[in-house]
């Protein structure tokens, strides 16, 4: 059964237009709160570790002393290991859990209340990977920004009324207070959570000795004596990092589509350019602040350079190159887990259908020498067994304003020649099959505007269309069957792009697509009934329909709106060994930020002409 999760997030961003150049003490005044109430995505919390002020070398060598704990994307395991390489263990934590911090090996997380009882919507609980031993912390409604620090479980909500305040609840006892001080705050202004959306009021302040803070066109900052305005620059889209010296935050550049990332000193009330080609930040510690570039290829290799600034010195250098291959799709959970130690850096690497943690010495000038952590691999795609992965990359640029408009990639797989002996038609219609899916981008001659103004939106995020198309699986099933499986994401404006899958099957005794009409043992209305049946079935799964990731809202209307786009060539099925699955693509049957919903089908329950 092929299983995912697909996390949807919408990111708006705040444009931010300044006005003077120095550094001006604010009046108290009423304000409008402008937060995001989106939930954070959750990476170690030792991934940023920044020494305190006050003793900061004992903070170091206290942290690195323990083992440090590796995670990739949504994966319910963690690798904990020691600053030279090795492997301190491998660890389960439970199936449902979203990470909030980790202290040694003591993980902190949230659930939903739709695996506990009770009104609450949020549970933070602990777990000790060890001792296998879980505990219930406390149950809070609508927590959002959460973040471990100091022994304590720290979060904003609004509990019920109009603005946000924060709360923080002791890991031990499970008591939940309010940060009086910083909720009367946000009454008049918004907390910049940007950095991670982790930053609790209490670590900035130990930190950085100060928070920010913004309404609709000004960021502040607060020391609890004062609130004080900053004069960054006009269109920032994030606040990067923050401390005694200086804040960074990213900027829409017109350079390619890429984010310029700015540092912004404090003192001198001066903003310098730290990188044009800014992807995203990395990781904090040791005083350096790391981020990472993306560099595309023509093969589909694409490498990502982390690159790091000496926060005392300012000066920046190359960390490590990280890099992506074709066949493995999750290349951005491999970026994020990125993590400093004192020798060196620990990620995952991906190399054509194996994704390996690798560790990478510092050296003098550099990066120094590269090694695989002594563990099995964290992935390793089946697909290598049968086949290969190829992959094509364009870009179009405006034949006008010349910036890149325009961004495609797409993956094919390609079967072996002595598995079949109608490999090469098979290879030949799956290229056809990709690039078909995505001829409108194949192009590489220049993009002609449609209107005069068009070009006021090139090099933004709004002002440039993509196409991705990657390979999810390929397997053998059945003994003679080949089943591909595709992921894809295109975005042609608007707040977010559509995610979509595509599922191919092949007879390899003859060559030839196999379709749900060719297999289906039985008439178009009995499929129609089987998945609408089906369908009815999952919803009902769901105790309260409020957890349902349906459009409808009762089991009649289900069954009805299943039966209605139930045709043999509207369904996507995608094929296992002991059964298919329906594989609905969002605002199929429910709205976007449902994600795609899987329903298994046993092949007992579905009668299929198998040769």
């Amino acid at each position: 059964m092929k299983k995912r999760i697909l996390a949807l997030l919408l990111c708006l961003s705040t444009l931010m237009l300044m006005q003077g150049c120095s550094i001006t003490k604010v009046l108290d005044k009423d304000m409008d709160m402008l937060v995001s109430a989106e939930e954070p995505e959750t990476t170690p919390d030792d991934v940023y570790k920044i020494p305190q002020k006050d003793d900061a070398d004992t903070e170091i060598e206290t942290a690195d002393t323990e083992p440090i704990p590796l995670m990739f994307g949504n994966d319910k395991e963690v690798t904990y290991v020691r600053p030279d390489g090795t492997v301190e263990g491998k660890y389960e934590i439970p199936e449902y859990s979203t990470i909030i911090g980790f202290d040694g090996f003591t993980v902190y997380y949230y659930v939903y209340d739709a695996y506990y009882d009770g009104p609450e919507k949020e549970v933070l609980c602990s777990y000790d990977v060890k001792t296998k031993s879980e505990k219930e912390i406390c149950r809070i409604e609508f927590g959002s920004f959460m973040t471990y620090y100091d022994g304590k479980i720290w979060f904003l909500s609004t509990n019920g009324g109009t603005f946000y305040k924060e709360f923080y609840a002791d890991v031990n006892t499970g008591e939940i207070k309010e940060n009086t001080e910083i909720s009367d705050v946000l009454e008049k202004y918004s907390a910049r959570h940007d950095y991670d959306y982790k930053v609790c009021s209490q670590r900035s302040f130990d930190e950085a000795g100060y928070i920010l803070l913004y309404d609709t066109d000004r960021t502040y900052m607060y020391d609890k004596d004062a609130i004080v305005a900053l004069s960054l620059p006009k269109d920032i889209s994030e606040t990067v990092y923050w401390d005694e010296t200086s804040v960074f935050v990213n900027t829409v550049s017109d350079y390619d589509g890429m984010s310029t990332l700015l540092r912004y000193d404090i003192k001198d009330a001066t903003t310098t350019v730290v990188s044009e080609k800014y992807q995203g930040t990395l990781a904090v510690y040791d005083r350096e602040l790391f981020w990472y570039e993306r560099e595309k290829e023509s093969n589909g290799e694409t490498k990502y350079h982390v690159y790091y600034m000496d926060l005392n010195t300012f000066e920046t250098g190359e960390a490590v190159t990280m890099k992506r291959t074709p066949g493995t799709s999750e290349y951005f959970n491999a970026i994020a887990t990125f993590t400093p130690c004192e020798n060196g850096y620990f990620y995952a690497e991906c190399d054509y259908g194996k994704i390996v943690w690798c560790h990478t010495l510092k050296s003098l000038g550099g990066a120094g020498a590269t090694e695989k952590i002594a563990t099995d691999p964290i992935r390793e795609h089946k697909w290598k067994e049968i086949g290969s992965v190829q992959a094509v990359y364009n870009e179009s640029y405006c034949a006008n304003c010349g910036k890149k408009v325009e961004e495609y990639y797409e993956e094919y797989f390609v079967l072996n020649s002595d598995l079949s002996s109608y490999a090469k038609d098979i290879n030949d219609a799956l290229y056809a099959i990709c690039m078909s899916n995505g001829e409108h981008y194949a192009a590489t001659d220049p993009y002609i505007p449609a209107e005069d103004d068009e070009c006021e939106f090139h090099g933004t995020y709004m002002g440039m269309s993509s196409y991705e198309h990657t390979l999810f699986d390929a397997k053998i099933i059945k003994d003679h069957y080949l089943t591909v499986d595709m992921d894809g994401y295109m975005y042609m404006g608007g707040a977010h792009g559509l995610p979509f899958t595509g599922h191919y099957l092949f007879d390899l005794n003859t060559g030839k697509e196999v379709t749900m009409a060719d297999l289906f043992d039985g008439t178009e209305e009995q499929f129609k009934e089987l998945i609408a049946t089906k369908v009815k079935e999952h919803f009902l799964s769901f105790e309260d329909p409020e957890y349902s990731p349906y459009y409808a809202a009762d089991a009649d209307e289900v069954y009805d709106s299943a039966y209605e786009g139930a045709a043999f060539d509207l369904v996507p099925i995608g094929f296992n060994e002991d059964g298919l699955y329906i594989d609905y693509q969002p605002y199929q049957m429910g709205p976007y930020a449902a994600g795609f919903i899987d329903i298994d089908i046993s092949y007992d329950d579905i009668n299929l002409k198998w040769d």
